[in-house]
């Protein structure tokens, strides 16, 4: 679970994890959702958009490398 034992301390308080997704299957990969939040938090990602593929020049080959950073914050 995302942010176990962190506080955020205000409302416009935030923390990111750096996301280190590897292929390793040699296929076409994509997130599809995010779920399991606390109804009082959102996400951000940062260089990619849920849905899109996890490749690199549309060639989705093993060991292909991406980070994702993942921000975490209150809803307004």
């Amino acid at each position: 679970m995302f942010g176990e034992g962190v506080l955020l301390p205000n409302s416009n308080s935030t923390i990111t994890y750096a996301v280190d997704i590897t292929n390793t299957g040699n296929q076409e990969m994509k997130i599809v959702s995010i779920t399991g939040l606390p109804d009082n938090l959102e996400y951000v990602l940062t260089d990619y958009n849920v849905g899109d593929k996890l490749c690199e020049s549309d060639k989705c080959s093993l060991g292909f490398t991406k980070i994702i950073l993942l921000t975490l914050r209150y809803k307004a």
